[in-house]
């Protein structure tokens, strides 16, 4: 079953940090919940004739609401293009940076993985240092990352997601209806 990504025409996305803090006022004392960073992604359809409507609807009920698990490709254009890169150094879980040995053109924003794990990060900052480029990502690595590990970026980025409950906008007296869904990582 492939996800109907293509049918939906506005997307917005959001990374959802897990921080305790005490009290709004000031944040003095905050810290970082048990919880890893995750994205969702809201997905719009533009209106759609009742029976495209009631077609796409019956496909997102097909994944019983939150109950399966499946893959995306990344839905938002990437800024860049770069394949082959590999890790230059093997990073542990929960570092922010990873240095990658290339002389290719990463942006900042643009998301970024690397093999042998399905988690997906944003790109938050980057510098290079004679072909060695130190990248900053949005959140903490999930899992140690192993030294030749491969980069996969941008297009190229694969989600694990998951339904949140779909909210659905109901058929209009002209027989139009538009579906929104909420779609949250389970890498």
């Amino acid at each position: 079953m492939t996800f109907p990504i293509t049918k939906f025409k506005y997307i917005e996305f959001e990374q959802i940090n897990d921080t305790r803090i005490t009290k709004d006022r000031f944040y003095r004392n905050r810290a970082r919940g048990t919880q890893h960073s995750y994205f969702k992604f809201a997905l719009t359809t533009i209106p759609l004739r009742n029976d495209d409507y009631r077609e796409l609807s019956a496909e997102v009920m097909g994944y019983e609401g939150s109950f399966e698990i499946f893959s995306i490709n990344n839905p938002i254009p990437a800024l860049s293009s770069v394949t082959s890169d590999v890790t230059y150094e093997q990073t542990i879980k929960g570092s922010k940076t990873i240095r990658i040995q290339t002389t290719k053109d990463y942006k900042v924003g643009d998301f970024i993985q690397f093999s042998g794990s399905t988690k997906a990060y944003i790109i938050s900052g980057l510098t290079d240092s004679g072909g060695i480029k130190t990248i900053r990502l949005s959140c903490p690595l999930i899992k140690t990352i192993l030294i030749g590990s491969s980069v996969i970026y941008g297009a190229n980025v694969v989600f694990q997601m998951s339904l949140r409950n779909p909210n659905t906008v109901q058929i209009d007296t002209s027989n139009f209806g538009v579906l929104d869904v909420e779609l949250i990582e389970q890498g």
